[in-house]
């Protein structure tokens, strides 16, 4: 099950993911005012009370990130940003949310 939430007792209460929030907020300062040095700490920071076999689910856009801020052309500056930030979500360990037609 998947939580909405951050919170860690989420994984106690049953559920196996929750959104890697942070992860996405420190990813997309990267391109506007960020030095990319301090994903891997947010990284770490996220992983630090999930328990083993749980994860955080990596993304560089959702619904809601879609419908109510913008869209990774404009969070990335632009398609090779936009592709370059989804390489850095999936490939940085764990889980990965793949929405609406950017698997193609």
């Amino acid at each position: 099950m998947l939580a909405e939430g951050s919170r860690s007792d989420h994984f106690t209460a049953g559920f196996e993911m929750s959104f890697a929030w942070n992860f996405n907020d420190k990813l997309r300062q990267i391109y506007t005012e960020t030095a990319a040095t301090e994903l891997f700490a947010t990284h770490i920071s996220e992983y630090r009370y999930v328990p083993e076999g749980k994860h955080r689910m990596r993304y560089t856009t959702n619904h809601d990130k879609s419908a109510w801020e913008n869209t990774p052309m404009v969070f990335f500056n632009g398609k090779a940003g936009a592709l370059a930030a989804s390489v850095t979500a999936i490939f940085m360990e764990r889980v990965s949310l793949f929405y609406t037609g950017q698997e193609v």
